[in-house]
């Protein structure tokens, strides 16, 4: 399993979950910032965002989007990963050092309740990172995640057949990227089918996400910001044969501060599936489309693919548009 999810940190920049900076500390005092509060009084039209927001609400929408399934998907693969390991070695604990020169730590311990070396319900993985940097994954973490099974069908440890297992991660005050700092429950239901066939080559991975509040704090040039996402929810289906990630739903809301927005609240909605490659050297996503709605106006952001750079689109009710490469679109 531990080629499944791989995109945390390579198509995923680590300002996924929370604006990593759109603009500088001044930016949000011009233009439409302050969707959160409503509608002025006495008939006030809602401010709209300037070109530049917009561009980097249809950004944020996104990456929001997918580090909440990724970045918390990859830690809930390591956790079967580990028991895979710890099982097969006998071991209940491990550690290492992580990568980059000044390496961190990690430890490893299981909790198999039953000592069957079976996923079972109730069986934990938890993880002490300790300032630990993930090369491949382009991860910093820091603190302490428990990952607890339940619903568990077949036997998930064995490639060779279907299974199924939800995975809870509570976070308290665990650290991403050495600048923010999460706390919320993540429940990750994964899913193995199994085709039958005498290769593997043709099964799939199915993986929902749901969040029911994630809180997102950071800090930026002696600033703080904040960004909480609620009733979050993702789809997905990795498909091994194309090596394709296929989402069917997406959904959340997302409000707070940021640099460049201000104060912000909007609603997030996937109109059209995202599909992307999942070992593609460039990242780039290949279709889909965003709606996000905030209380002034409602921004669509699309993703086309043409026969050299695929192209996105930002377009808002108020007007404005703006077309770009991915790559732009990703260096926002």
């Amino acid at each position: 399993m531990s080629t499944i999810i791989k995109t945390a940190g390579s198509i995923l920049a680590l300002a996924i979950l929370a604006a990593c900076g759109g603009g500088d500390g001044d930016s949000g005092s011009s233009g439409g910032g302050g969707n959160g509060g409503g509608a002025g009084g006495g008939g006030t039209p809602p401010p709209k965002y300037t070109k530049q927001q917009m561009e980097w609400v249809g950004h944020e929408s996104v990456y929001t989007a997918l580090g909440v399934t990724q970045i918390p998907g990859f830690v809930a693969n390591l956790a079967l990963d580990f028991f895979s390991y710890a099982a097969e070695e006998k071991i209940t604990t491990d550690s290492g050092t992580c990568d980059g020169e000044s390496a961190g730590t990690l430890v490893a311990t299981l909790t198999d309740a039953n000592g069957d070396g079976l996923v079972s319900n109730g069986d934990k993985v938890v993880f002490d990172f300790n300032d630990c940097y993930l090369e491949t994954e382009d991860l910093l973490l820091d603190g302490t995640v428990t990952v607890t099974f339940s619903g568990v069908s077949g036997n998930v440890l064995d490639e060779t057949a279907s299974s199924a297992v939800t995975m809870t991660l509570p976070l308290t005050g665990f650290k991403l990227d050495g600048s923010e700092t999460l706390d919320g429950t993540i429940v990750v239901a994964y899913k193995h089918d199994n085709k039958g066939t005498a290769s593997d080559d043709d099964d799939t991975y199915a993986y929902k996400t749901t969040v029911a509040q994630l809180d997102i704090a950071r800090s930026e040039g002696g600033k703080s910001y904040a960004t909480r996402i609620e009733n979050y929810l993702s789809d997905y289906v990795y498909d091994y044969v194309t090596d394709l990630n296929t989402f069917s739903a997406i959904s959340y809301g997302a409000s707070g501060t940021d640099p460049l927005l201000g104060s912000f609240d909007y609603d997030v909605t996937m109109t059209t599936p995202l599909v992307y490659w999942e070992h593609s050297e460039g990242g780039e996503l290949q279709s889909g489309a965003f709606k996000s709605v905030t209380v002034g106006e409602t921004i669509t952001t699309t993703f086309v693919q043409t026969d050299t750079r695929n192209q996105v689109k930002i377009e808002s009710t108020s007007g404005l548009s703006s077309t770009m490469d991915f790559i732009a679109f990703d260096d926002l």
